[in-house]
């Protein structure tokens, strides 16, 4: 019903993320007028101070989780939103400057969301919805000039040592952005990626540390190997549990594998204690390799061909040539036996 807000949430509080350069009551954009709620049902006004077309206003239900009258200016995403729509028709085809509109919004949900922001230009308005006796309340956020391109510079990549943890407010920012968003080790030897059009839960805190070629299960995961599977490379993700919705990480893997070759993944099931494949057929790609997770733990990539392993074609090489020279020297030793028979 509504396009998903393309700015960062704006948030002011501990657990937000600040990005307007300003606060005021004022806004160039609209005149908060009367603010009504009768039963289930609410709406508050304004006069439009500019003409501005429907595609440049969002418009989008929030919560003011401590401050019920969103004075401070604080409040955070709802899940979910398209469960709670609210009443646009009066909006639909913009704002022509002069002229009065209403939003409309049901009461019975007030525990979901008490509050909505407007989205015009460089302002970000948040109205404090009226329950009862009480009127509206609104505080503009000036939001700079470059704050949309920055945003989008910000969610393009980071790295882990800068980011070491993705919590829910990056996890919220993400999954605004509609966009996907990485985390790189500073060496490249990894990168983390989350799809923010796939996610759905963001109440995550993901350890973004990986340690490739190693694990502490090792010598555990070396045994389980299936036969057939060959030059293992180990994963070890400081995280454990479950991620969001579309989380993948690409990896390193130049100096185990070549281009081109098949890979599969395992995942090392500490209470089992057995390899769960999780992915097959990954294909080396300019000396990487990507795949999507679901929770972490301890992982280990193998090779589907033995021929592609220089070490394991160099052992089935020599094992080839033994056993040519044993076929040859039993050939031999036929023919001498054979000949002394006749011979006698």
């Amino acid at each position: 019903m509504r396009k998903k807000l393309s700015l960062l949430i704006l948030l002011v509080a501990a657990i937000m993320i600040p990005t307007c350069v300003s606060a005021a009551t004022t806004s160039q954009y609209i005149t908060l007028g009367e603010a009504t709620s009768e039963g289930e049902f609410g709406s508050v006004s304004f006069t439009a101070k500019a003409d501005v077309a429907a595609n440049d206003i969002k418009v989008q239900p929030v919560l003011c989780k401590d401050d019920y009258k969103c004075k401070n200016g604080t409040y955070q995403n709802i899940e979910n939103e398209e469960q709670y729509p609210l009443g646009l028709e009066t909006i639909k085809d913009g704002l022509v400057v002069g002229q009065t509109y209403s939003i409309g919004y049901s009461a019975e949900h007030i525990d979901v969301f008490n509050a909505i922001t407007i989205t015009i230009g460089n302002e970000r308005i948040l109205i404090g919805l009226p329950f009862g006796d009480e009127s509206a309340t609104m505080t503009v956020f000036k939001i700079s000039e470059n704050d949309e391109d920055a945003s989008a510079d910000e969610l393009e990549s980071t790295t882990v040592e800068k980011q070491k943890v993705a919590d829910q407010t990056l996890l919220d920012m993400i999954k605004e952005s509609q966009s996907p968003y990485q985390v790189n080790a500073t060496d490249n030897s990894y990168t983390w990626i989350f799809d923010g059009s796939k996610m759905d839960s963001t109440d995550f805190n993901v350890n973004l540390t990986l340690a490739v070629g190693v694990s502490q299960n090792q010598k555990k995961i070396e045994n389980l190997i299936p036969v057939g599977k060959d030059n293992p490379l180990y994963l070890h993700f400081d995280h454990h549990g479950n991620l969001p919705k579309g989380t993948s990480v690409r990896v390193r893997v130049s100096d185990k594998y070549k281009n081109g070759e098949n890979l599969t993944l395992y995942y090392y099931n500490e209470d089992t204690g057995k390899l769960e494949e999780v992915a097959k057929s990954l294909v080396v790609k300019d000396g990487y390799v990507t795949f999507a997770l679901e929770h972490c733990s301890d992982y280990v990539l193998a090779s589907n061909d033995n021929s592609n392993n220089p070490q394991t074609s160099s052992i089935n090489t020599t094992i080839y040539t033994i056993i040519s020279l044993v076929s040859l020297i039993g050939g031999i030793i036929c023919v001498i036996i054979i000949r002394k028979k006749k011979i006698a």
